[in-house]
């Protein structure tokens, strides 16, 4: 939880930024005018950093307050009936929580198309956001300042959404998620197992920086495996950026995936011929790949989700509970529409 003193002027309500890097929030809450704190989901282990702002009755945001920072343990073994820790018990079972995308849109084949796969048994509520101009205080250049949202089951709409208040306004809230500016996109919806396609568009196709979210609200057996999202990889602030958590107290054993050629099979012009791969934990190097053979090739073989062409990469990793960030780049500066993919293999 985290609380800050009441602004002085006029106030409609508060935005909560936070995240795992300092100035760089990834995740964002919104409270009440008469709400003077703010408690998070469940987050993974580790650091991590917010910043309050206020807003007014026609949208104006003010700058962000001093920011605090935090660190949360992992999660402790739950205790038997008597108080005590079961020896015998597992730990809480880990699982993805947070999948999201940051990439150029553009138009036609070159809008953000975002894919994922909920497995098993029983529905699955989650949240879907679209997120553009309230990117522009973590710095992000070249802005797509308003984004659609469109959810898919096979070529079925299920949902669409231009501005995010223009319906399920007050279930949103409730999520402690809407997103930060009115202008932005997000569907929830209870959906069942199955695999899913959200695509990003720019109202009245314009063009711009954008980041698409799928959030597990309800943490359960049901789980996100997949996450796999097309856009447009460009180069310095306008790469394409795949983030996701690990939520629970186990580690995780994860494949991530940049697909450039292959995606021509598809239709998918102007591919990005030679994507590169790099794994970040806050602003550590995890690892990094070029070619998905020069390492690891049994190993990713094994999981039969190898990529088609040795142009593309891929990085198979056992990873702790926590937040985490794939870059994708083309080598040596160049461009092209690509895919990243986050596959859960446990």
């Amino acid at each position: 939880t985290v609380g800050w003193d009441a602004s002085s002027g006029s106030v409609a309500g508060y935005h909560i930024y936070y995240g795992q890097l300092s100035n760089r929030y990834t995740s964002t809450g919104t409270v009440a005018a008469n709400a003077t704190s703010y408690t998070t989901p469940d987050l993974a282990a580790g650091i991590y950093y917010f910043a309050v702002t206020a807003f007014d009755s026609t949208g104006d945001e003010s700058s962000y307050s001093n920011e605090v920072s935090t660190t949360v343990a992992a999660a402790a073994p739950k205790p038997t009936d008597g108080g005590s820790p079961n020896p015998g018990s597992s730990t809480q079972s880990a699982q993805l929580i947070n999948l999201s995308t940051r990439a150029w849109v553009g138009t036609g084949d070159s809008v953000l198309i975002a894919g994922f796969v909920i497995r098993g048994s029983s529905p699955k509520k989650v949240l879907i956001r679209a997120i553009g101009p309230s990117m522009a205080k973590a710095g992000v250049p070249n802005l797509l300042y308003d984004p659609t949202l469109t959810l898919y089951n096979g070529q079925t709409v299920l949902a669409s959404n231009n501005d995010w208040q223009d319906s399920q306004k007050t279930a949103i809230e409730a999520t402690g998620k809407a997103p930060p500016d009115p202008q932005e996109s997000a569907i929830l919806t209870t959906l069942n197992p199955g695999p899913y396609t959200a695509i990003i568009r720019g109202a009245n196709d314009t063009t711009g920086n954008a980041l698409v979210e799928v959030y597990d609200i309800e943490r359960s057996a049901i789980r996100l495996i997949n996450v796999s999202t097309r856009g447009r990889t460009e180069t310095g602030d306008s790469v394409m950026i795949a983030g996701f958590v690990i939520g629970g107290s186990s580690p995780k054993q994860i494949l991530v995936r940049a697909l450039g050629p292959a995606l021509n099979a598809a239709g998918v012009p102007a591919t990005l011929a030679d994507p590169t791969l790099t794994l970040y934990q806050g602003q550590t190097v995890v690892t990094s790949n070029d070619n998905w053979q020069d390492s690891q090739k049994t190993a990713i073989e094994a999981t039969r989700k190898a990529p088609l062409n040795l142009q593309e990469s891929a990085i198979l990793k056992t990873l702790n509970p926590g937040a985490y960030t794939a870059i994708v780049r083309g080598a040596n500066s160049t461009v092209g529409n690509s895919l990243v993919e986050v596959y859960d293999l446990d």
